[in-house]
């Protein structure tokens, strides 16, 4: 487990190099260019945890036989294709 972890570590820090972060900094100033929060991950505070959003899908105006119509429709369609291949 370990050299496993070593080659983790090692692997992470040749594509530092290649890339062009040669330091935590850098690495924060990646993530805030490509519009990251502006967070000091190696700092001694955590992250302040965001209020959940609760997503509400909007409302559909299907109904239940456009819904069981859509789904014979499919149906036909499928067996078609098994009825091709």
């Amino acid at each position: 487990m370990l050299a496993s972890l070593a080659r983790s570590i090692r692997n992470r820090k040749t594509v530092d190099k290649l890339i062009g972060l040669d330091s935590p900094d850098a690495e924060r100033e990646a993530i805030k260019k490509a519009g990251g929060d502006d967070f000091d991950f190696h700092g001694e505070a955590p992250p302040e945890a965001a209020e959940p959003k609760i997503i509400v899908p909007e409302k559909s105006d299907a109904t239940p036989e456009g819904r069981e119509a859509l789904r014979a429709m499919l149906e036909k369609e499928n067996r078609e294709r098994v009825s091709r291949a």
